[in-house]
């Protein structure tokens, strides 16, 4: 439907949006953990990194690189959907304890 393209139309419109729409209606909230951020950054980065990696090589699933740039043994397209979907979990889990809080 978008060509090579499609993998980053899905990852922007599933993961992406919402992610954007949870720190534009909860910044002020969110911006308080900035530290918390950058730990589920570095650990979705480091086990989600070595989990692909391992599934790679053991053949369990594979990846088309779109932009032809490989970080690691990955595509930059996986890191940055390891990213993403790191800060969308953290961020919906934040927001939901301090809602509940109140």
């Amino acid at each position: 439907m978008f060509g090579i393209y499609t993998y980053f139309v899905i990852m922007l419109i599933f993961a992406g949006i919402p992610l954007f729409f949870m720190w534009l209606t909860s910044f002020n909230l969110l911006l308080k953990y900035k530290r918390i951020f950058l730990y589920v950054l570095i650990g979705c980065l480091i086990f989600g990194g070595a989990w692909d990696y391992v599934a790679i090589k053991e053949g369990v699933w594979s990846f088309t690189n779109i932009l032809g740039v490989w970080i690691l043994g990955l595509p930059v397209e996986e890191w940055v959907f390891i990213m993403i979907i790191g800060l969308s979990v953290s961020s919906l889990t934040l927001i939901t304890i301090k809602k509940g809080d109140k």
